[in-house]
């Protein structure tokens, strides 16, 4: 009988245990609650037979016979559907770091700063940094980089030393494109501003002459750089520059403008500004990453300075778009600028503000639009690659001494269809030179009337349009020499011009 009763004792105290083990196993639970596990880790779920089971997420933890298993970084969810409709879920949250086999990385992303509950996001930094949550019951710092929205509201993280608001929702109320603009319109403040052209009126008193946008594009260790258009600071007898997010307004000082370019930068003492961390300079994004189509925002303070700030979403239209310039208005056309169309409101106002893409970088500059009856939203901006061509020089205080070919010249099938007069023979593409300033570059080349431009080095020349655009931007490059190919008398020749001789 003792050795039953000692049997009966054991068996008793194994199911005694075993029942203390699937109670201390992570059982159904509220949906407040996540697990935590490494990737390559398995946990036992204890799930109710009453459910049917539906992974969410299952890249990033696989469910099988009562076991999770974490496969990368990550938030997934055990969704738990009863016959009644009831659902109930188990959030997981997989972390990297603990186990040796290969993690999947999270698509990296600057749009952190919105997350819903349950959302795990990784923090894009330009360097190894360390990330500390000032509100952990909001939001959770997992390895240093990744963030985890544990409860609703608005958290406070801590990146470089700088604090950063994260906003935490119940459910995704903002879509992907809204989160964006939200994301680019809250940056845009710290680095856009409103820039007033006083000049002296007939009492000879300062009076505000026009005003314009410009953004902040460097914070050196004196100097605060902005970057706006030429005609918004031209004549000012003084300049002035208020920061929308430090909410100051001092004195700034031209560094220089472009005589072609419709682009200037100016300066502001950083002693002048009480608030420098709200001041930030903006990021160019390139060119050649820019699709029609693409999303894209204007910010700058249209018509009136009470309307600073604003923020209009709009798309690109047309990547290159080029218009003619009479530089020394001499009534001759010498060059073709090139622009970016977009249909992102751009008004009086706007002139010098920065044209962004949903990921905060700057891709133009706002510098006119098409004011018509018969049109509508038909903005234009400096693009970047321009841009990129004369802010150096500017910042340093070096103009650009643009040249001028001293010819006028119209495309052949203009002459043809339009003006008989003309023996160009067979030749049906290029340009025809019909007039040529005396001591020109062009004059002093040797290039004569009635010359047919059929390239200009390995460009062949379609138009008026394609010859002067390819000059300027030889011009804006610093190009030293350009080599034309013309036919004279049915006879075809090479000229070569050189760009830094001197007029």
């Amino acid at each position: 009988m003792r050795k039953v009763f000692i049997g009966i004792f054991i068996f008793i105290a194994l199911f005694f245990l075993s029942s203390c083990s699937v109670k201390q196993k992570d059982s159904v639970i509220n949906s407040e609650y996540y697990h935590e596990i490494f990737v390559g880790e398995e946990k036992e779920v204890e799930i109710s037979s009453k459910y049917e089971i539906r992974i969410i997420n299952d890249d990033v933890i696989k469910y099988e016979d009562g076991r999770v298993k974490g496969l990368k970084p990550g938030v997934a969810f055990i969704q738990l559907l009863s016959k009644d409709k009831e659902k109930e879920r188990i959030e997981v949250l997989v972390k990297s770091g603990k186990y040796d086999g290969k993690v999947d990385e999270l698509t990296i992303s600057n749009e952190y700063h919105y997350l819903t509950l349950g959302e795990i996001r990784e923090v894009q930094t330009s360097k190894e940094v360390t990330i500390t949550s000032l509100t952990p019951g909001i939001v959770k710092v997992i390895d240093g980089k990744f963030l985890y929205g544990a409860g609703i509201g608005r958290g406070l993280i801590s990146i470089d030393g700088k604090e950063e608001i994260i906003l935490v929702t119940n459910t995704d109320d903002y879509s992907d494109i809204e989160k964006s603009t939200i994301n680019v319109s809250e940056k845009a403040m710290k680095q856009v501003v409103t820039v007033f052209n006083y000049q002296k009126g007939t009492n000879y008193e300062y009076a505000l002459y026009a005003s314009g946008s410009g953004v902040v594009y460097k914070v050196g260790e004196e100097d605060i750089f902005i970057l706006t258009n030429r005609h918004v600071v031209l004549g000012s007898e003084a300049l002035f520059v208020y920061f929308s997010a430090a909410k100051e307004k001092v004195y700034a000082r031209i560094v220089a403008y472009d005589d072609m370019v419709d682009l200037a930068v100016i300066a502001v003492k950083k002693s002048a500004v009480s608030n420098l961390d709200e001041i930030d300079a903006c990021q160019f994004g390139y060119f050649d990453d820019i699709k029609v189509g693409q999303f894209a925002m204007t910010v700058g303070s249209p018509i009136d300075f009470e309307l600073e700030g604003a923020v209009c979403l709009g798309i690109v239209s047309k990547k290159e778009v080029y218009f003619p310039d009479d530089n020394d208005e001499d009534g001759q056309y010498e060059y073709y600028n090139k622009y970016m169309q977009v249909d992102a409101s751009i008004n009086s106002g706007n002139s010098g503000g920065p044209l962004y893409n949903l990921k905060g970088q700057v891709i133009g500059i706002s510098t006119a639009k098409i004011d018509s009856s018969i049109s509508d939203n038909l903005g234009f901006v400096i693009p970047t690659d321009i841009i990129m061509l004369v802010l150096d020089r500017l910042e340093n205080a070096s103009k650009i001494k643009y040249k001028s070919l001293g010819i006028s010249c119209y495309s052949i099938d203009i002459l043809v269809d339009y003006d008989y007069s003309y023996n160009i023979g067979e030749n049906r593409t290029g340009v025809i030179v019909t007039d040529v300033l005396e001591d020109s570059i062009a004059d002093r080349c040797g290039i004569l009337e009635d010359d047919i431009i059929t390239k200009y080095d390995d460009i062949d020349i379609t138009s008026a349009k394609v010859l002067l655009v390819a000059f300027f931007n030889d011009n804006i490059k610093g190009k030293d020499e350009i080599t034309l190919t013309i036919i004279r008398d049915n006879e075809e020749i090479k000229v070569t011009i050189n760009l830094n001789e001197e007029e």
